[in-house]
């Protein structure tokens, strides 16, 4: 099979590890981000619908 790429899970210890052991640092940033986001969505919609 030429052109393949075979992922093992020794490959992804290293990612595994490093997200559990960074997830009290990543959840509250992603958190904050989706809360921006979600924020410039919204706000534009009230405030046309009050005007």
């Amino acid at each position: 099979m030429v052109g393949t790429a075979i992922v093992t899970t020794e490959m992804l210890e290293g990612l595994s590890s490093a997200v559990t052991d960074n997830v009290a640092v990543i959840l509250p940033v992603a958190l904050t981000i989706m809360g921006v986001f979600v924020a410039i969505s919204v706000i534009p919609k009230i405030i046309y619908r009050f005007l």
